[in-house]
């Protein structure tokens, strides 16, 4: 079996070999495969989880900490400076004022205006139901024509042809084709 150096699980393989003095002419489809996919896809979860966990630490402690008016979260060069920096105080006439207060007060007449919008007329509320089904409805067809517009697409990528190939080797008795690689041209 031969495969082409421009395609993206080769380069993939051959990132797998990085620390490695070469990269090998030629090896086997099960070799070839497994390299891509049980070695990658780990690791890359792996390291696309650290780093959502912490984006989300600090994305989800701004959201709580701005909200509240109590300052921005955002890491330091200093280390041993405090990682929440606090907003200014407001100067009304000739006191101080903590926008944290200010911010505080602003949520409780916002919860009360949205307490005061729900409660008068159920007959509002019963239209917006209406219109939230009917735009549900649309999301799902959309979502199911994308669902099925990506399985038409995906026998024509060459990831699946190859992960078809592999299956076939080892449906086969385990005998897996050796590879190699040819320039793109």
């Amino acid at each position: 079996m031969r495969i082409n150096t421009g395609t993206w699980h080769y380069r993939l393989w051959k990132f797998t070999h990085l620390f490695e003095r070469a990269v090998p002419e030629q090896t086997s489809l099960c070799g070839y495969v497994n390299r891509i996919i049980l070695f990658t896809i780990p690791v890359s979860l792996f390291v696309a989880f650290a780093w959502s966990m912490v984006c989300l630490g600090l994305f989800l402690g701004n959201i709580v900490t701005i909200l509240s008016g109590s300052g921005m979260l955002w890491p330091s060069e200093d280390t041993k400076a405090d990682i929440l920096r606090p907003f200014p105080n407001v100067k009304i006439g000739t006191r101080r004022v903590a926008m944290s207060t200010i911010v505080r007060s602003l949520w409780g007449l916002a919860l009360l205006a949205v307490l005061g919008c729900i409660w008068p007329q159920k007959t509002s509320v019963g239209i917006m139901w209406v219109g939230g089904v009917v735009l549900a409805f649309v999301v799902l067809v959309l979502f199911i024509a994308a669902i099925l517009d990506g399985f038409r697409r995906i026998g024509r990528w060459d990831g699946y042809r190859l992960f078809k190939e592999y299956l076939k080797a080892k449906k086969q008795g385990g005998f897996c084709p050796l590879v190699t690689f040819e320039d793109s041209e």
